[in-house]
């Protein structure tokens, strides 16, 4: 099969785990490509190898002024008609719109606020995104929240997050002296307040962030504390040595629709690594190593985590079975349904 992924990022973004993940587990039997989205930041169009996957770099903004053309250039460099185009951003909606596409994948990551996170275009993606969900033949929403949102329950299929299985296989290290660890996006979902009690109120342990930050001015206060220490953004293949350095990963999102909404990867990749997990927002991984608990009650739970002590395998068995090759596979099966 042939597959085409419409990505919310580029290529090495440090956010774009599941849509890289997928299309690297697809690409050990099938052709793919990984179309950027469009971006001010690159202006130098064209295709690339990465491995297995043929990246696409378009025009800064073609998505949105010319869809109908870059359907056009997509079909004669690619070839859409026995394609399964994979969409996981709805500002790709009126490209989709244009395209005589085999198969079309609505890859429901988020909640749509997310795309528009100063509110500006929240009624427009809105209504892109109802358009891609009609044009879409299969819908593959990622949290049982998403999918409430999902209007025909005939293409619906809940596909939450995974793990590398790579991950699984890792040893486990653990470091000497107490570390809670965040990483991902630093961004506006996170709980900036909460991550200063958490530093307060853990004063023997260091709290460990690894990821890129929106708005310098949000940690501001976290970085007056002298037991709270940064990564900056970091690449994919540098993160298990970096939750290596964890002995607890916490999850403190805001409590707002996006959060209720979200899968977060983290949770697979902390128990992946044999860390217990204490979050605000809950996943599809159900287990006694991964706590949910609301923001009154977090630092009590996370110290109940702490003093509970390493249960590597427990935290493995909860991931153990939610890989992205599984995720790949039924992505498979789905598009061959259809075509039966």
């Amino acid at each position: 099969m042939k597959f085409v992924f419409l990505s919310g990022v580029a290529w090495n973004s440090c956010v774009g785990g599941r849509t890289v993940q997928l299309a690297l587990a697809l690409s050990v039997s099938h052709e793919v490509h990984f179309v950027e989205i469009p971006s001010l930041r690159r202006w130098k169009a064209g295709k690339r190898r990465c491995g297995n996957i043929t990246v696409h770099t378009l025009l800064p903004r073609s998505n949105r002024y010319i869809p109908r053309l870059t359907a056009a250039y997509l079909d004669r460099t690619i070839g859409l008609s026995d394609a399964v185009v994979v969409v996981s951003n709805p500002v790709w909606s009126e490209v989709v719109s244009a395209m005589d596409a085999g198969k079309i994948f609505y890859d429901y990551l988020d909640y749509v606020a997310i795309h528009s996170p100063d509110g500006k275009r929240t009624s427009e993606l809105i209504a892109r995104e109802k358009a891609l969900m009609e044009r879409a033949d299969q819908i593959l929403p990622v949290s049982r929240r998403l999918e409430e949102y999902v209007s025909s329950r005939e293409k619906c299929c809940f596909l939450p997050n995974a793990v590398p299985a790579s991950f699984l296989e890792r040893e486990i290290i653990y470091p000497s002296k107490p570390v809670i660890g965040f990483h991902g996006a630093l961004y506006e979902w996170v709980d900036y307040a909460l991550l200063e009690e958490i530093a307060d109120t853990f004063s023997d342990c260091t709290l460990l962030l690894a990821g890129a930050v929106r708005d310098p001015a949000s940690v501001t206060n976290l970085q007056k504390k002298s037991n709270v220490e940064f990564i900056p953004a970091f690449s994919f293949t540098e993160l298990p040595g970096i939750i290596d350095r964890f002995t607890v990963g916490i999850i403190p999102f805001l409590d707002d629709e996006v959060a209720r909404c979200a899968d977060p990867l983290k949770s697979y990749e902390y128990l992946s690594c044999g860390r217990r997990v204490v979050s605000t927002v809950s996943s599809a991984v159900e287990s006694d190593m991964q706590v949910v608990t609301d923001r009154e009650n977090f630092c009590r739970k996370l110290r109940e985590a702490l003093d509970a002590g390493a249960s590597p395998d427990i935290c493995r068995d909860a991931v153990r079975e939610h890989t992205w090759e599984q995720r790949a596979s039924v992505m498979v099966r789905l598009a061959g349904e259809i075509d039966g």
